[in-house]
């Protein structure tokens, strides 16, 4: 008796192409989620509002980098990145100011 229980329970529990959920694929759940990468936490501090923003513009610290061929966790490349935002943040208030070229 016990075991046509087990039996009929898990036949039960069987799932058909048609009764299983739709799941959005990896990358969406990604790019919704408000989880931040661990690298975020190793950005150095920003300077200006400017580089606040283009940060950001980016997605975060990680993907900044990863976008310059730079890895976060590295501290030379990281300065590297950092030397990268500080120019664009130089050129971008330059352009604000209408003293670009």
């Amino acid at each position: 008796m016990r075991r046509s229980f087990l039996l009929s329970f898990t036949h039960s529990l069987t799932l058909n192409a048609h009764s299983l959920p739709i799941v959005p694929s990896p990358s969406l759940i990604l790019r919704r989620s408000i989880i931040m990468p661990a690298s975020d936490g190793l950005a150095p501090p920003m300077a200006s509002q400017t580089e606040k923003d283009i940060v950001k513009s980016y997605g975060g610290w990680t993907a900044f980098c990863l976008a310059y061929g730079c890895r976060p966790w590295d501290s030379e490349s990281n300065d590297e990145a950092k030397a990268i935002l500080k120019s664009m943040a130089r050129e971008e208030d330059r352009a604000a100011a209408g003293h670009g070229r």
